[in-house]
């Protein structure tokens, strides 16, 4: 607890670097927000999680092969994510096509281009 109050200090700063840079207080409600997470593990997801297991009296097997069930059922009700999984699998495939076509153009192997761009 002594640590994550001590990693939570350190953030504060940026947090409240951020907020009085944009006028706004959501860094510093975040950091609330986590504070007391550290007084109550409950608020935790591993907290909320162990809280159902012991409401339904589960193993964590038990409760992991549900969870996953309910993901399959989901997905597989939700085809509308399909559209979005084929425009990214097409942009990723773009991708490396285009980092296969830089590289196929590279006259200079890598140490040489370190050796040149170090010198900057």
């Amino acid at each position: 607890r002594e640590w994550g109050e001590e990693l939570l200090d350190n953030i504060a700063v940026t947090a409240n670097l951020l907020d009085n840079a944009k006028n706004m207080d959501t860094h510093k409600q975040s950091m609330k927000t986590q504070a007391h997470k550290l007084l109550d593990p409950a608020l935790t997801p591993s907290g909320r999680m162990l809280e159902i297991m012991q409401g339904l009296n589960q193993s964590y097997f038990a409760f992991a092969m549900q969870r996953s069930q309910q993901h399959l059922d989901y997905f597989t009700a939700n085809t509308s994510a399909i559209p979005l999984h084929d425009q990214l699998a097409t942009a990723s495939l773009e991708s490396l096509q285009e980092q296969n076509r830089i590289e196929q153009a590279d006259n200079i192997d890598f140490d040489t281009f370190l050796t040149n761009w170090n010198r900057f």
